[in-house]
């Protein structure tokens, strides 16, 4: 009689747990706690749909959030401007504005609002070959990250880069505060100006760059990089 009572018990004890089990699941998304789910688009992509209309009603089921800012999400369903900085919905910009390694940290504004006078500071890990978005920050308007508005770096020229940036592109490898192997895309125009190791200026022909070149880039940072205003190549 015992042994029924006690097996009857557990039994009881595994449903309870299986239940409380499933309902962490749902309440987190859908995402199992152990598997953070990432995505392979660009970041900047991946921060503009977490803003965009698609996730208004409840964005804590966007699936690339942390656990921790998902619990925050959905804490303040009914109005997330607490955690986004911005009252939704807005029309946004963006900036990627830091990257070191598997960290990357993209400015989110608000454009056309008077009600705004906040940034959003996003910042996003790498994982298993994608991006997964880690944390926001709220800062006043006048905050201004490094590189901001300009870009001015000695390092390596590389289009072999690793997962998760694009290898379409060429990237500037650099070191920066003593953290090594930062990578950020680099981009070319027609006022985009190479100078050689002897000072010959001419228009920047990407097609005929040499991978592993050292050299100084000054240039624009923008939302997707740098837009280069020239490239100089130093002494290997």
């Amino acid at each position: 009689m015992f042994k029924n009572k006690n097996i009857l018990i557990g039994a009881v004890a595994g449903f309870v747990l299986v239940g409380a089990g499933v309902g962490l699941f749902f309440y987190l998304g859908g995402v199992l706690p152990w598997r953070q789910q990432v995505s392979t688009d660009d970041p900047l992509d991946i921060v503009d749909n977490l803003y965009s209309k698609s996730y208004q009603q409840d964005r804590g089921s966007y699936r690339f959030l942390s656990g921790e800012l998902r619990k925050e999400l959905k804490k303040n369903k009914e109005d997330t401007t607490s955690v986004l900085c911005h009252p939704l919905p807005s029309s946004i910009g963006m900036r990627r504005v830091y990257a070191e390694g598997g960290e990357l940290q993209v400015l989110v504004t608000a454009r056309g609002s008077a009600t705004s006078t906040e940034q959003a500071v996003v910042t996003l890990h790498s994982l298993r070959d994608g991006w997964y978005l880690d944390s926001i920050e709220c800062s006043p308007g006048e905050f201004a990250p490094p590189r901001e508005f300009s870009f001015e770096m000695n390092g390596t020229l590389l289009k072999n880069v690793p997962k998760p940036f694009n290898s379409e592109y060429w990237h500037l490898m650099f070191d920066a505060n003593g953290e090594l192997g930062q990578y950020v895309p680099l981009f070319f125009d027609a006022s985009s100006t190479c100078q050689s190791f002897g000072g010959e200026s001419s228009v920047c022909s990407p097609d005929i760059f040499n991978e592993n070149s050292n050299i100084n880039i000054k240039g624009e940072m923008t939302e997707r990089g740098v837009i280069v205003k020239v490239l100089e190549l130093a002494d290997n």
